[in-house]
């Protein structure tokens, strides 16, 4: 990634522009890319921007305390907008949209800002706001809104929060660094709902979730490098009326295996 600041120009460059906006969420949504959407879309509202939330999949329930979480949308005329925001998408095919609406990320017609933390990430888009060592995308929203000199509301603060929470595994994984729990405290400070995020992404399960949870502990292997590793199929999410995301949250509970 080219300096930083430079790019944060660059990006608000692309936001001085624009009057409607386009905030894009990978499939399979978690509360990172859910965060950035609702955190952006009430940072540009509060500009004077019209802003559109969009994503393949319907935002899981638990996330229903995210502000606007309803307002999420599936089709689009993407051509409508004057910016496109993709947060948190390791990749440009992890929105799908490029399937529905080829050319959609090409830049030809509308500019695309790519914000994203992934190692994995195609550096697609007009603007790349990429940093692979940031512990969540929410992380660099803040890092830019800082920039910008952006008001962060308690919605905002919530939302963002809600990023670090879901990326950094509620502070408990390596990528927990000074930065995030600055960032952490500055968004409590600020009127993060904490409670609210732990209970609902962290203490929350349906009963879907917890029977799926049970077939992936019981298919656990230790392999001989002394990694542990399991197997979902199709087959268990059918018969447990679930659904990938519902699978969410299982991968802590492997990581516990020392």
């Amino acid at each position: 990634m080219k300096d930083i600041t430079n790019t944060f120009r660059e990006a608000k460059q692309l936001l001085e522009k624009s009057s409607k906006v386009l905030l894009l969420s990978h499939k399979h949504p978690d509360g990172d890319t859910l965060g950035a959407a609702c955190g952006l879309h009430l940072a540009l509202q509060g500009m004077g921007k019209q802003t559109t939330m969009g994503c393949v999949d319907t935002p899981s329930a638990r996330f229903a305390f995210l502000p606007d979480i309803r307002r999420f949308v599936k089709e689009f005329h993407y051509r409508d907008y004057d910016l496109i925001i993709v947060s948190d998408a390791g990749a440009h095919y992890m929105t799908r949209y490029h399937e529905i609406y080829p050319g959609i990320f090409s830049g030809e017609h509308v500019p695309v800002l790519n914000i994203d933390h992934h190692a994995s990430n195609d550096f697609f888009g007009t603007v790349i706001m990429v940093d692979p060592v940031a512990a969540s995308a929410t992380v660099i929203i803040h890092r830019w809104f800082r920039f910008l000199g952006v008001n962060i509301t308690p919605g905002i603060a919530t939302s963002l929060l809600a990023g670090i929470y879901n990326d950094t595994g509620s502070f408990m994984h390596s990528n927990t660094t000074y930065e995030v729990f600055d960032i952490a405290a500055n968004l409590v400070s600020r009127g993060g709902k904490v409670f609210t995020i732990s209970q609902s992404m962290f203490k929350t399960a349906t009963f879907p979730s917890l029977k799926i949870w049970g077939r992936v502990l019981e298919n656990i292997k230790i392999t001989s490098e002394g990694g542990a590793i399991s197997v979902l199929t199709q087959r268990d999410l059918d018969e447990c009326h679930a659904d990938s995301e519902d699978a969410g949250g299982v991968i802590d509970l492997l990581n516990s295996v020392p």
